[in-house]
């Protein structure tokens, strides 16, 4: 799947997931989680700066279920126009090490297809070769619980 077309399933796949309200960005309120409250309080993905959106980048941990199904594709969509920068290696990290993580529901079928071909590209563009983060995060959505995939989709 090329670049636009995944960003186009990206859109697809998470377009009716609702803006969290304020309290609900992330699950305490010190002051780290307070400023990441402050930062994307009722704004979508792409019309935060970019500069917080990098500057958030590592911070996903601290975002409630709800929020970071939310916010996850604006991340997703930057490490795909963007492949050197650190987003892909943040939402690596974040899908490797997320169980437990799910929104309400899980994710649809759709966001999970949507996921698991982020990776997919990921894996194609060769940078992770070998590393750990992305070996977990691709076993977590190609074969494990993150991701049920029909068998169609997991090849």
């Amino acid at each position: 799947m090329n670049e636009e077309h995944l960003i186009a399933l990206i859109n697809s796949a998470f377009g009716t997931v609702p803006k969290p309200e304020k309290d609900s960005i992330t699950g305490c309120t010190c002051r780290e989680c307070m400023e990441i409250r402050e930062d994307f309080a009722g704004k979508q993905p792409e019309a935060l700066a970019v500069d917080r959106m990098f500057y958030h980048a590592w911070d996903m941990g601290f975002f409630t279920p709800e929020a970071r199904q939310y916010y996850l594709p604006g991340w997703m969509r930057l490490g795909i126009i963007q492949p050197n920068s650190d987003y892909s290696d943040a939402v690596i990290r974040t899908l490797g090490y997320g169980k437990g993580w799910d929104p309400p529901g899980g994710y649809t079928d759709v966001q999970r297809e949507a996921i698991l071909e982020f990776l997919k590209l990921i894996k194609m563009r060769g940078k992770h070769c070998g590393d750990l983060d992305f070996d977990i995060a691709w076993d977590e959505w190609e074969t494990g619980s993150g991701s049920d995939l029909p068998d169609e989709l997991s090849e």
